[in-house]
């Protein structure tokens, strides 16, 4: 009787082909892939830097610019900023610079940003002032939100209209908020005399704001005062502006020129 070998199956290799790897064995060769993906290019990294002495933790400034400023200086931007070339930019405090640079007065508000050159870009927007205030007497120039911007030197330019008399003044500092309706309404007055086709065309040398109701004014081309309310201004310079019509000039006198009561103008 003839017998054939039947194959032998291993049945261990039966189970071996469907063997599935725990999951921290797949981890652990993910991690080791990840590993030598970090190591391929890390190496050449740390090799440049130690054979060419490059400090890759440090970003040095080269360039501090600054935009939209007029009245300001750049040294004194740059001042404020406290920025050097030997600062590095990723421990570069930028808020912290912003809030050096908004400590001026003159700074309504700015930004402050890195570019891919390593250069500080300053944005800066700058507050204008619109009148400027006699206090002790000393001259202050303000700006539209009531900010005190600075203090005028002796004998220096400063911003028209001059606004004087308001009583009960605290000594001013720049940077103070200046809020006063006496303020508010000798504004009020000013803007309608230069937008006055007629008044615009003479010198106001001071607007005295005795009160919001009671504000002189005096002109270099007039021999007298003019008084105003601060409020209706723009009806007040129109009558003012028929007046001067009516007469075909300036109306005479030699005191003052009352221009708050209605239709009615007091001339003395």
């Amino acid at each position: 009787m003839n017998t054939a070998a039947s194959p032998i199956r291993n049945k261990r290799s039966d189970r071996q082909e469907n063997v599935i790897p725990f999951p921290r064995q797949i981890r652990r060769k993910n991690a080791w892939g990840i590993v030598r993906l970090v190591l391929v290019f890390v190496c050449p990294i740390v090799i440049l830097t130690m054979v060419f002495r490059i400090p890759l933790w440090e970003r040095k400034v080269t360039a501090l610019v600054f935009e939209g400023h007029h009245t300001l200086s750049e040294i004194h931007l740059r001042d404020l900023a406290g920025i050097t070339e030997d600062d590095n930019l990723w421990q570069l405090d930028l808020a912290a610079v912003r809030q050096r640079i908004l400590s001026d007065p003159y700074v309504k508000d700015c930004s402050v940003s890195t570019t891919t050159n390593n250069a500080v870009y300053i944005s800066i927007t700058e507050r204008m002032p619109v009148a400027s205030v006699s206090c002790n007497n000393r001259i202050y120039e303000i700006d539209e939100e009531g900010v005190v911007l600075r203090e005028v030197p002796p004998l220096g330019k400063f911003t028209p209209p001059l606004i004087t008399s308001i009583p009960g003044l605290a000594p001013l500092q720049p940077g103070d908020r200046f809020q006063h309706e006496h303020f508010a309404a000798a504004l009020r007055l000013w803007r309608a005399l230069s937008a006055s086709p007629v008044l615009s065309r003479f010198t106001i040398s001071e607007i005295a704001a005795f009160s919001p109701g009671s504000l002189y004014t005096y002109f270099d081309e007039f021999p007298c005062e003019v008084r105003w309310s601060g409020l209706q201004c723009e009806e007040q310079v129109k009558r003012f502006e028929t007046l001067c019509a009516w007469q075909r000039g300036l109306p005479s006198c030699s005191e003052y020129i009352d221009m708050r009561f209605g239709s009615q103008v007091a001339v003395k």
